[in-house]
């Protein structure tokens, strides 16, 4: 950024080119919380978060860029106001000579009192705006500044107090707003509702209206010597939204003002008691101060004719604030008011409202229109100018910005009656309009005020009947309007649109027409009768199905996804029935609190997480320490088993059977998962071959059979799904393009590779059940995973991230099926793949683009993860890696015990994986001291037991030294 000293609020007033006193006021309260932090050279933690940010946002590393280069560099699309060279030569002086030179003493105990006086205009504006501060951008600066000062002191937490003023929701969401508009939106209302003649029928809420009017100005100045700060005097005023912002708006005053005097000359028992007329003498005084020459700021009275340098490049015409709107409302109030008031300040008004009127005249445009700083654009400025115009004795006869304006509003009115105008008219400086020409009913409203202000009833009411006409056809059932897109999309052209970054799964062109004659031909016609018969029906039935699905997840559903589209469906079926609300109660299940906020996830992970960890803890072989966690962990796997098929007739719903199975969160799931079935299967059976008085009592054969029996059906020929049997072999269309391999689901090596562990180790302790549909199975399996290998050794991932994770997987399932290093060449090929990758670290580390480039991707600057390298060190040792050269293993689980915290759980890395660190690194270190490589030592389990004693506490480490020598090569690569 440009150099934002805090030493220019120390200059004195008379400074011209400098003082802050003389910019806009909201650029001088945006710029001080600004200078503040730049002058304190304020720098925020450097959390995990922050470095993701930082990866995600820049296009090369943060450490590498130079900022000195780019302080100039403004994004072509935000490129709004270019700087002249002058003026980038003024910052560069400035930020090469004289910001280097006031860093240092004595010049640096100017740095410090610019900072006191900073925040002390800091403070005056928060509490003067009882911290609603004058907008959101200044809210942020200010509430940080006043952190960066005390996190703890009083200033910061009056800020927080007020964070809700910002906040509000809108149909598609939270939204944060500039502050509240309350003054500005009630005055428009109470104007509309007075120009239905309805008084009689809506008095109640004229009176509210008219209380709250009354209520809302400022009730006193600024307090203190309020022009030290500069600040204006504000007694009278209306500000933006109510009275505690205490910023003095003049076109919110004004309008504030002739609804009060339109109140007055209304009977008091309708619209209630009228307001004092020396509260109306504070609002016109102010609107008078507020003039300057030739114009009229909307906040305060600009009193230097130089324009400052703009320091940023992406808002123009921040420095200096004067419009046309602010000046047509004012003269609209003042006239009203001189028509009740007579004798008060008249000649002054008279003055003021000549000035003004000649003021909107020169800043009319050569097209008739003119420009809009509050609105959109031409448009919205045009009805102002021309209302104060007209209100300031102008006619379509003798006012030549008068016929001109008119003549550009009709020449734009649209075929349909409306207007429409593009907010590109803004960055432009040109009118244009919306694209196809289409109307919008809010331009359309501002152009026919205008029109009707300039006396075009009585020329030709043509184009207003149009106008009004469309109005009214456009009104809904409930009485209000449209709410209208911004930006209107033309939604059958960009049918086949799909973001580079997103276009996972092109469509080929055969497909494409395939869809498009759906879309064009069979979709219309099934609309129609008879035809829609056959779509109520196809509606029940889906009903039906969706309401089947919700029953037997309890209302889980499958995933997150299908979640919230059902939960939509019910509601909109019926937004107070049964089912709608027993959705509501499970979302929770997809909530959960990470380190940097709130997420949702696609469900629980329960039964998968718990396999793993309970599998890690076995490997570690300190049953005797962690007893009572087995068994309760035990008892939950136990728990989490399907008990019952999906309830009636499940096929007719497309559903596979399900008991014995277990799912991937717990039971009310209800979904079968084939690698979640197998690892809870293999740890039920590991379990069972422990002492029950440690672990609890072993699972019933019963139900292990029926585990055995799902996973048997699950295998399709040379596929092995991870849902259900997969019945057909024709590939659906996939519909979308963000995701491939979605219709119909193939085979995956890592469900293939669990089945195959979880069965073989059944067939170890139930020899005599379907032992030959177990051979036969694994055999296919093996051969599957043979099959998949990439011609580069890997295997490709579906359920990880990618290459690393499939190949653990594979090289267990082979291991586990009798496969070797020295018969199997994939083991080989596997192995070969694997070791290649390894970092100078030890670890490996796999990129999250290997999956859509279905090619192995390193992670930049070939950085190791701490999870990548559990899956690679794993399957190594499954592959026979220890007897064969154990160095790659040793370097590996060097890095891994060597990256343990201080609270024994390893770092959360960037999210490369889909899995938690201390789960897998635990269970890699148990089999690595299994495998065979510390049984030279003189007792092998000593030192493996003083090896987790050394991962799970590097104090315990330091103090067991002398047992960690004693183990010849795996204790050197802890070493």
């Amino acid at each position: 950024m440009q150099p934002n000293a805090p030493r220019v609020l120390v200059l004195p007033f008379f400074s011209s080119f400098a003082s802050r006193g003389k910019l806009w006021s909201y650029i001088r309260v945006v710029y001080m919380p600004m200078s503040y932090l730049y002058g304190k050279r304020f720098v925020g933690p450097i959390t995990p978060l922050i470095l993701e940010l930082r990866e995600e946002l820049f296009l090369q590393p943060y450490s590498e860029i130079s900022w000195k280069k780019v302080r100039h560099l403004c994004a072509k699309e935000d490129l709004y106001y270019p700087h002249p060279l002058i003026q980038d030569l003024i910052w560069d002086s400035l930020y090469i000579s004289t910001e280097p030179l006031l860093t240092r003493w004595p010049f640096k105990k100017l740095r410090q009192k610019a900072l006191e006086v900073t925040m002390k205009h800091i403070h005056y504006e928060d509490e003067n705006s009882r911290y609603i501060t004058i907008g959101c951008v200044e809210k942020v600066l200010c509430m940080l500044a006043c952190w960066v000062e005390d996190p703890n002191g009083d200033y910061f937490k009056k800020h927080l107090a007020r964070i809700p003023d910002f906040i509000w929701v809108g149909e598609d969401g939270i939204k944060m707003q500039s502050f509240g508009s309350q003054a500005w939106d009630t005055s428009f209302a109470l104007q509309a509702l007075l120009a239905c003649n309805m008084t009689a029928e809506i008095g109640v809420v004229l009176k509210k209206g008219h209380e709250f009017i009354k209520e809302s100005p400022v009730k006193d100045n600024p307090f203190g010597d309020f022009k030290s700060m500069y600040r204006h005097f504000s007694k009278g005023s209306w500000t933006f939204s109510d009275q505690d912002h205490g910023w003095q708006v003049s076109d919110c005053t004004a309008e504030g003002l002739k609804c009060c005097l339109l109140f007055s000359m209304m009977p008091p028992e309708i619209v209630g008691v009228k307001m004092e007329p020396e509260r109306l003498f504070d609002s016109v005084n102010i609107l008078l101060s507020l003039q300057q020459k030739w114009w009229f700021s909307s906040l305060r009275a600009c009193r230097s004719f130089r324009m400052m340098l703009n320091p940023v490049k992406f808002v123009g015409d921040v420095v200096i604030e004067h419009d046309v709107e602010c000046t047509a409302s004012a003269i609209q109030g003042l006239l009203l008011f001189k028509k009740l008031y007579p004798e008060h300040r008249i000649r002054e008004i008279d003055n003021f409202i000549k000035t003004a009127a000649k003021y909107i005249e020169n800043e009319q445009m050569t097209d008739g229109s003119w420009y809009g700083s509050w609105g959109v654009c031409f448009t919205y400025a045009s009805w102002f100018a021309l209302s104060g115009l007209a209100a300031a004795g102008k006619s379509y006869h003798n006012c030549l910005a008068i016929r001109r304006s008119v003549d550009f509003l009709l020449n734009l009115q649209t075929d349909d009656g409306g207007w429409g105008e593009s907010y590109l008219s803004c960055p432009n400086e040109k009118y244009t309009p919306l694209e196809g020409n289409r109307s919008n009913l809010v331009h359309t409203g501002w152009a026919l005020m205008g029109l009707i202000s300039s006396g075009q009833a009585e020329r030709n009411p043509t184009p207003l009947h149009k106008a009004v006409k469309l109005l009214i056809n456009s009104q809904v059932e409930d009485g209000d309007f449209p709410q209208q897109r911004k930006f209107e999309i033309s939604w059958k052209k960009v049918r086949h649109l799909c973001a580079k970054e997103d276009l996972y799964y092109p469509h080929p062109l055969i497909q494409d027409l395939i869809w498009d004659s759906l879309y064009i031909c069979t979709k219309p016609l099934l609309t129609r009768w008879p035809f829609k018969k056959l779509r109520q029906k196809a509606l029940e039935v889906t009903m039906k199905h969706i309401h089947y699905e919700d029953e037997n997840s309890q209302y889980i559903t499958i995933g997150c996804v299908e979640k919230v589209l059902c939960m939509l469906a019910c509601w909109v079926e019926d937004p107070n029935g049964d089912y709608f609300r027993k959705h509501l109660a499970r979302i929770p299940d997809f909530i959960w609190v990470g380190e940097d906020g709130i997420k949702m996830q696609s469900f629980g992970s329960q039964a998968w997480d718990t396999s793993f960890a309970l599998q890690a803890l076995l490997a570690c072989n300190m049953t005797a320490k962690i007893g009572a966690i087995l068994k309760k962990g035990h008892e939950f796997i136990k728990e989490s088993q399907v008990k019952d098929n999906p309830f009636g007739d499940f096929k007719s719903m497309y559903r596979h059977f399900s008991k014995g199975s277990w799912t991937f969160s717990d039971q009310d799931h209800g979904w079968q998962v084939s690698d979640c079935t197998a690892e809870g299967l293999k740890c039920c059976l590991l379990f069972s071959m422990m002492p029950p008085e440690i672990v609890g009592v072993k699972m019933e054969p019963e139900r292990l059979f029926d585990s055995v029996n799902i996973l048997l059906s699950l295998q399709q020929k040379w596929w092995f799904s991870s849902l259900r049997a997969c019945r057909s072999f024709r590939m659906m269309l996939n519909p979308v393009e963000f995701v491939g391999d979605v219709v119909i689901e193939h085979e995956t090596v890592e469900c293939k590779a669990s089945a195959i562990q979880g069965l073989l180790l059944f067939k170890k302790l139930y020899p005599e059940h379907r032992t030959r549909e177990i051979d036969n199975f694994i055999k296919t399996a093996a051969k599957y995973i043979e099959n998949e290998q990439m011609p580069d050794g890997s295997w490709y991932g579906s359920w990880g991230v990618c290459f690393t994770y499939a190949s653990w997987f594979a090289l267990s399932g082979l291991a586990a099926a009798g496969k070797s290093y020295h018969n199997c060449l994939a083991i080989r090929r596997g192995v070969d793949f694997l070791l290649n990758l390894q970092t100078d670290d030890g670890g490996w580390g796999e990129s999250y683009l290997s999956c859509p480039n279905e090619k192995y991707t390193p992670l930049e600057g070939n950085r190791s993860n701490l999870v990548h390298t559990g899956w690679a060190l794993m399957g190594l040792i499954s592959s026979g890696q220890a007897e064969r050269n154990p160095t790659p293993l040793h370097k590996a689980v060097k890095m891994l015990i060597n990256s343990q915290v201080e609270d024994d759980d390893f770092p959360q890395q960037s999210l490369e994986s889909l899995r938690r660190t201390a789960c897998y690194t635990l269970q890699l270190i148990g089999i690595y001291f299994h495998c065979g490589l510390s049984q030279s030592t003189y007792d092998g389990f000593q030192c493996l037991e003083a090896c987790f004693i050394a991962m799970s506490s590097k104090k315990l480490y330091e103090k067991s030294l002398d047992d960690f020598q004693k183990c010849p090569s795996p204790l050197d690569s802890v070493n």
